[in-house]
């Protein structure tokens, strides 16, 4: 397989927005974990999601049921990802072992990915909007009571940790080969998750390199 296969491409819905998609990078390893995800992403949009699909190494075995573009080879988990990148100005990167427990009110979460859609329209120097935060921000944000912004102090996992979040996608583009090229031979697997964690959130520190707002 010398280039990209699909399986099943997402068939976008009226009145779906049409300048951001959820990704979610995946390997074969979990696939068993697709339908599950599925599931609960459809159950948390009331069965019409955003445009989404899955991206992993492989190749089709003919059963799945979601829309999925497949690599020919595994290079790396940050080299998957980019890849995986589309056109649409806005990503939602949403991992896929990331499923919320309880389930959350339908009209939240819609509302949540809307609202943060509609910041980052009006703000262009926004350049991630996360929906779920392990860290509270530091900063005020004066558009959304909601949303705090993050300083530039250092924290391993602070300002790039892979909870569900918007980006804009040609920041994530910067980020993702800026920390591949940082990372080297670590970028495998999970590991590279992590390591995308924690070098991202260093090399981002430079606001000179790295304007964007998180």
């Amino acid at each position: 397989m010398s280039e990209s296969q699909w399986t099943r491409p997402h068939l976008e819905q009226p009145g779906e927005p049409s300048d951001v998609e959820i990704l979610v990078p995946s390997c074969p390893r979990y696939r068993p974990l697709w339908p599950l995800w599925t599931w609960c992403m459809r159950a948390y949009f009331d069965g019409a999601p955003l445009p989404w699909r899955i991206v992993s190494p492989g190749e089709p075995t003919g059963w799945e049921a979601w829309p999925v573009q497949w690599l020919p080879t595994d290079a790396g988990w940050c080299a998957n990802l980019l890849a995986g990148l589309g056109a649409r100005p806005f990503t939602l990167l949403w991992l896929d072992d990331y499923l919320l427990h309880p389930r959350p009110p339908v009209e939240s979460t819609r509302a949540n990915v809307y609202r943060a859609l509609e910041v980052m329209r009006e703000d262009s120097s926004v350049g991630l909007l996360r929906l779920l935060s392990a860290h509270e921000p530091e900063l005020t944000y004066d558009r959304w009571e909601r949303v705090g912004e993050y300083d530039r102090v250092a924290h391993p996992f602070k300002r790039c940790s892979l909870q569900p979040a918007v980006w804009r996608t040609e920041v994530l583009r910067t980020v993702l080969l800026a920390a591949q090229a940082a990372i080297g031979p670590k970028d495998v697997g999970r590991t590279g998750a992590v390591e995308f964690e924690v070098t991202a959130t260093t090399l981002t520190m430079d606001a000179a390199k790295f304007p964007a707002r998180f």
